[in-house]
């Protein structure tokens, strides 16, 4: 049978590999999950727009909602034990890295460069 050092491959850490895999997927489902909630409100206004509540949009309130959501606070030394023991990202990139790729999310708080949220359209991942 064939090894990894038969292709060249020696000293690849696979369990690295399949993890940074397996945070790619989930990313993936995040981001797909999320643009598929977003296409439901908005499909849910049946062509209106969205009110405004408390000087927020719907939309803003749609990634505000999304936010809250997975908030969460740990002592360090919890979050570090979860960091190298959960399946899942923390929730802060969970969520940051989602909504910084939805150019709905752009739109709705008028991002620009300087923002901490800011991406430019050229680098926001695009799944469907």
């Amino acid at each position: 049978p064939f090894t990894p050092s038969d292709y060249g491959t020696s000293g690849i850490d696979y369990a690295a590999l399949e993890q940074s895999l397996e945070d790619t997927r989930k990313a993936i489902a995040d981001l797909g999950g999320a643009k598929a909630a977003f296409r439901a409100y908005k499909i849910s206004l049946n062509g209106k727009p969205s009110p405004i509540i408390d000087n927020y949009t719907g939309e803003q309130r749609f990634f505000i909602g999304t936010a809250q959501s997975d908030r969460v606070k740990f002592r360090e030394e919890i979050y570090a034990m979860r960091v190298a023991t959960s399946v899942h990202s923390p929730s802060r990139f969970r969520v940051d890295g989602v909504i910084i790729n939805m150019k709905e999310f752009h739109q709705s708080f008028s991002t620009k460069k300087g923002d901490k949220l800011f991406r430019p359209d050229d680098e926001i991942i695009l799944i469907w």
